[in-house]
């Protein structure tokens, strides 16, 4: 107290808090985090604190470091001087900035390392060129993250490869016990479902492009099984989604400036799909984040596949036919994803009167042999297969391909595991949606770009 007092003779003013401050809250280097952008980045840098927070890393970022009563520059310095790592979060307003130029001129003066994240494409700076980058901006945002991970190792910063308390709110956690509680009627449970979109579906691979927390299915090579009506020799092993691809995830398609707009990813396929391409994407019947994409055409979803492989950074696709009907049955041959007679209660059909779509996985007694989710009902699944060669090699052609899995109008001769149908290439439909399935994936981790 002498010594503030000392310095202060008027009493506690800001500047002798932040010093009292900023000497007790001092922490190792090693152990922290700067976080340098923007205000136009703001929303963005939340979110990427919070999620190596929940990793189990020690962040500065002065949205939450900075408190009442401190100078905001004596605060701005004392994160600096504490931090051993700058992630600077590039983007044409931070390039224009002076604030996140002199904090991070401040660390190459002091040869501390800096880990710059690209959020949209601008000039970099002379004197940042030369630093290794993490892509936000090129990248799905799980797998941008799985890089920095790696980058922040080989800077001594360990993260944990799962949170560490799971970012589940109460209400959240209450709508996800009704809608996966198959004692509960079904259309109460989709009910739970639109009502947990409202508010945010925290399941991963859900919404977002989290493909690496259980949401690959392996289908192994497990012998001789059941197609159609007879035995099929081995299939070699596949990863198949849990989930349908939803509507959130098919819009992050259509609302990227590089997505549904580059005729790249139309490339390869028949002629008609750049007419369709060229007159606009369909409009989903039900806007609802966690329920089935719909309304999407074959070539819409090839074109979808060959997007989101460059964006994930390994290659995702349709399922062949015989790849679809071994994730759905298994080797026994049964007749529907689950054991014994047709359920109404666990799959989204005509006879479970839902009378619409429903949010994915809502019936998770109603699971393949592999975990696979709604393969019996929802919707319909396109598959890479022709119909009446079944050929699953010539995606330049415009025959029918075949769709697999019945949907929420169709009955229960259409839900069964075996059934096959086929449709024009071209229609968007609400009963049709589709799954992937995920090419050289290493157990159920996405292999990076990084990795080759």
């Amino acid at each position: 107290m002498v010594w503030l007092q000392t310095f202060d003779p008027i009493g506690y003013t800001g500047l002798t808090l932040a010093v009292l401050y900023l000497r007790l809250r001092k922490l190792p280097m090693s152990q922290r985090l700067f976080i340098s952008y923007s205000r136009n980045d703001a929303a963005f840098a939340s979110r990427l604190a919070a999620d190596l927070k929940q990793h189990g890393v020690d962040i500065w970022i002065d949205t939450s470091d900075i408190h009442a009563g401190i100078k905001w520059s004596s605060a701005i310095q004392e994160g600096l001087e504490s931090s051993h790592v700058m992630l600077l979060l590039h983007s044409p307003s931070a390039a224009t900035s002076n604030n996140v130029e002199d904090e991070w001129q401040y660390f190459l003066d002091n040869k501390k390392p800096i880990i710059p994240i690209l959020l949209l494409p601008t000039k970099i700076h002379f004197q940042l060129n030369r630093l290794q980058w993490v892509d936000f901006h090129g990248l799905a945002y799980d797998v941008a993250f799985e890089k920095l991970r790696s980058e922040l190792a080989l800077k001594g910063i360990t993260i944990a490869s799962a949170p560490a308390t799971p970012r589940v709110t109460p209400e959240q956690d209450r709508l996800l016990k009704i809608m996966l509680d198959p004692n509960r009627a079904p259309k109460e449970r989709a009910a739970a479902g639109d009502d947990l979109a409202k508010i945010g579906d925290p399941r991963p691979g859900v919404t977002d492009f989290n493909f690496t927390d259980g949401y690959w299915c392996e289908v192994p090579d497990d012998g001789q099984w059941i197609y159609g009506d007879a035995g099929h020799t081995p299939l070699p092993g596949f990863y198949i989604a849990k989930y349908p691809i939803t509507y959130a995830q098919f819009q992050a398609f259509i609302d990227d400036p590089n997505g549904y707009r580059n005729p790249d990813w139309w490339d390869g396929l028949h002629a008609d799909a750049f007419k369709q391409q060229k007159a606009g994407p369909g409009d989903q019947k039900w806007k609802i984040a966690n329920r089935p994409a719909e309304r999407v055409s074959w070539y819409d979803v090839m074109a979808f596949c060959a997007w989101l492989s460059a964006k994930l950074g390994y290659e995702v696709r349709l399922p062949t036919e015989i790849e679809w009907e071994k994730a759905a049955r298994g080797t026994d041959g049964r007749e529907y994803p689950y054991p014994g007679k047709f359920d109404p209660a666990k799959g989204n059909t005509s006879e479970t009167q839902i009378g619409q779509t429903s949010a994915v996985g809502i019936f998770p007694d109603g699971a393949s042999p592999y975990s696979a989710l709604d393969m019996s009902g929802n919707v319909l699944e396109w598959t890479l297969t022709e119909y009446s060669t079944e050929d699953s090699t010539n995606v330049r052609s415009d025959a029918l391909p075949v769709v697999r899995g019945g949907s929420w109008n169709h009955n229960q001769s259409g839900a069964r595991a075996a059934f096959r149908y086929d449709f024009d290439p071209d229609p968007r439909l609400s009963s049709i949606g589709f799954r992937l399935v995920g090419v050289e994936v290493v157990g159920v981790r996405p292999l990076l770009l990084s990795d080759h």
